[in-house]
């Protein structure tokens, strides 16, 4: 037992020693991560529950945290009102919040409702957001010392790639898997590559291990399974049989049985809706959009450019070609290096397959898994190809990266605009307390707490559902088309989807508007200053990774 907790030791101080001598190797890297690091902090109180509303404005983030509390209640997050799917991630942040709650930083117990001390819920989600942050910064490192280590490119690069995408500074400042569900995903494939440079076993156990959390968190992980083969075909020596494959596997299934799906075993988790809504009820309602195109040609011309940013997914694409050129010109050398590329690609070509069964819902966080694959392919081609220049024209090539990075960084902040800029629900909010006449029926859309209704019509709606006593400004009548009759004033979220779909109440309901001469007599949106500049309304709502809403007031 000593000797364990000796070689424990030595594993953590020279784990510590490394990380130390990263950030002093890579002072680039290192200061990149202070500006990412400082950018979070600057959004991380966006939408979270404060005196003004309650829930998130990413209404994820509230099943998230609904999902930690499931599995103290019920040992499930599949519950109603919950995330569903695997444990680990939200084992792993109840965790997190421990220390927390023992310094007494957060009290979540004092939350016993919604609009139960809403101070508190607004530091509990900081907390929570931190949480998600760590994550994101050991993700930046990764994608740094890949690149580096096994794809002999410069490791700021590649950091400045990732790190400076609408998707990832996007996603980077809510509680939700996403961001540690990339970690754990780029550190199997660390661990894979790893394992093809240093020939130890190990390594490919080590895959299995975070292979198995990865799936622990999300099911569409599956693809590093198939991963997990192709690596141990390309590099395993001749003293490593394919029982030591079966073993690895069985690293993969322990790890998810124990850490994913315990409460199958308890008889607690019911994973039908999970499945039935991601692979059927989702994709099935494609054939509802109107793009005047495929829904495929839709995903690659028009969301792929604008989750990754115009001007990365140009050079990604370009660097594609590239990188699966030097794969075919080198396919009867087989390198470390051309191992590598293989490796890459299959698992980026495994993933992308993976999403596309999703259809039109292969955006958004979906999206995410294939950041480091372009990351990677591109840091790699544009390495490359800078070494092919002599010293005197290489300046005239890093002149040219940096206005192209630069565009890319203009358009990534037109993103965080729209965060750091006054909410739609927020304006439209102090419209109507202004302008409304206290005691008026304001119809609204239901299910109203997913609609980015107004703050005080969230605040107001629900307060009374969980206080009958509750005095508001106004009274509220959920509205359809088909009602026989409706309130002079009705709150209209998002109504720009109906432009690009064919069969939708709230294209009815808008309809019915019409014919009975309401008027929209104010309208709010977010602020697309800077966004509108390089893309437009249709892109930012299917994408989702800024849930910003149009309000539209109608009265009569």
């Amino acid at each position: 037992m000593k000797k364990k907790l000796n070689n424990v030791k030595i594993y953590f101080l020279s784990t510590l020693t490394k990380s130390l001598l990263f950030f002093k190797n890579n002072k680039g890297v290192t200061v990149l991560l202070f500006i990412y690091f400082l950018v979070m902090i600057s959004v991380i109180q966006w939408g979270i529950p404060n005196t003004e509303h309650p829930f998130t404005y990413h209404m994820d983030e509230w099943h998230q945290l609904s999902s930690i509390k499931a599995i103290v209640q019920h040992g499930s997050p599949n519950v109603p009102g919950a995330a569903h799917g695997p444990l680990f991630h939200f084992l792993l942040s109840g965790a997190y919040l421990v220390p927390f709650v023992l310094l007494g930083i957060i009290n979540p117990f004092v939350v016993e409702s919604p609009f139960s001390d809403l101070l508190m819920q607004t530091r509990i989600f900081e907390v929570l957001r931190f949480n998600t942050l760590l994550f994101g910064v050991a993700s930046i490192i990764l994608v740094a010392k890949i690149a580096k280590e096994h794809f002999n490119s410069h490791p700021l690069l590649a950091a400045v790639l990732f790190t400076i995408t609408p998707i990832w500074l996007s996603l980077s400042n809510y509680f939700k898997y996403d961001i540690a569900f990339l970690f754990w995903i780029m550190l199997s494939l660390y661990f894979l590559f790893e394992f093809g440079k240093k020939k130890k076993y190990g390594y490919f156990l080590g895959a299995g291990i975070t292979t198995g959390l990865s799936l622990a968190i999300k099911i569409s992980a599956l693809p590093l399974l198939v991963s997990l083969v192709v690596a141990f075909l390309l590099y395993r020596t001749p003293k490593q049989t394919f029982s030591n494959l079966f073993y690895g596997f069985g690293a993969v299934l322990i790890t998810f049985l124990i850490v994913g799906i315990p409460d199958v075993f308890l008889g607690r988790g019911d994973y039908s809706e999970f499945f039935y809504s991601n692979l059927v009820s989702s994709p099935n309602s494609t054939a509802n959009y109107i793009f005047g195109m495929s829904w495929w040609e839709f995903l690659l011309t028009n969301q792929m450019p604008t989750l990754f940013g115009h001007i990365f997914f140009s050079f990604f694409a370009a660097s594609c070609i590239y990188f699966l050129a030097v794969i075919v010109i080198n396919r009867k050398k087989m390198t470390i290096s051309q191992r590598n590329n293989t490796l890459l690609l299959s698992t980026f070509i495994l993933f992308l397959l993976s999403i596309l069964t999703l259809k039109i819902y292969a955006t958004g966080n979906r999206s995410l898994v294939l950041l480091p694959f372009f990351t990677i392919m591109t840091s790699y081609a544009l390495s490359q190809v800078i070494r092919l220049f002599k010293h005197s024209k290489r300046i005239l090539v890093f002149v040219l990266l940096v206005l192209a990075g630069s565009m890319q960084f203009v358009e990534t902040l037109a993103w965080l605009q729209v965060k750091w800029s006054s909410d739609s629900r927020q304006t439209s909010s102090h419209w109507l307390q202004k302008n409304i006449e206290a005691n008026a029926i304001i119809g609204i859309e239901n299910i109203p707490i997913y609609q980015m209704l107004p703050d005080i019509v969230v605040k107001e709606y629900y307060g009374k559902e969980y206080d009958n006593k509750l005095h508001t400004n106004y009274r509220y009548q959920i509205v359809t088309a088909t009602d026989k009759s409706l309130p002079k004033i009705i709150v209209i979220t998002n109504k720009e989807e109906t432009l690009y779909t064919i069969i939708t109440e709230k294209k009815a309901l808008l309809a019915r508007l019409q014919r009975e001469g309401y008027v929209r007599t104010a309208y709010f949106t977010p602020d697309w200053r800077l966004y509108s500049l390089f893309n437009n309304q249709m892109n930012f709502s299917i994408a989702n990774i800024v849930p910003a809403p149009t309000v539209s007031i109608y009265s009569k």
